[in-house]
């Protein structure tokens, strides 16, 4: 399973990198047109860097879920040595897990909404948009459990 979920998460770096290049190119030509070309403005480049932050950054959730990189106090665990420091460690990710399956039911919704609006000027489907919620949060939660894992074999006494 490791290497299923690290091959995963190289992909999922890549889709995120992606999404960065697609919006940098949208702001760019919105710029470009605006102020170089003095035209009107075109603004479908502007919802299209908006709806490619939103797919960047729920993309980017499992990326930092599965490198431990998000935001805790590390402060305590290390002083509490590998065993003690863990469960504090497994108790952050009980606590992140909660908001991620709250994330997915919210997200699922959203893109319910989405399946009945358009954008107003790309007129795509709103599903397409809101779907990165629970997609997102889905690909974080498997990163978790399997972080999760760790921690317990580690609290057991068994980890690397």
């Amino acid at each position: 399973m490791r290497s299923l979920v690290d091959r995963m998460e190289r992909m999922q770096t890549w889709v995120t990198f992606g999404f960065l290049a697609i919006i940098m190119v949208a702001v760019f030509v919105q710029v470009f047109v605006r102020y170089v070309l003095q035209q009107p403005l075109f603004l479908w480049t502007e919802e299209l860097a908006r709806f490619g932050l939103i797919w960047l950054v729920f993309a980017a959730i499992g990326v930092a879920v599965k490198n431990d990189a998000h935001f805790a106090m590390d402060v305590l665990p290390p002083l509490l040595g590998k065993r003690w420091g863990s469960a504090v460690r497994l108790f952050n990710d009980l606590c992140m897990g909660v908001i991620l399956v709250l994330l997915l039911l919210a997200g699922i919704r959203f893109a319910y909404f989405g399946l009945f609006q358009y954008s107003p000027n790309m007129e795509i489907l709103m599903f397409w948009v809101f779907g990165a919620i629970p997609l997102g949060a889905v690909l974080a939660l498997v990163y978790l459990v399997e972080r999760m894992q760790q921690r317990v074999r580690d609290i057991k006494g068994g980890g690397q």
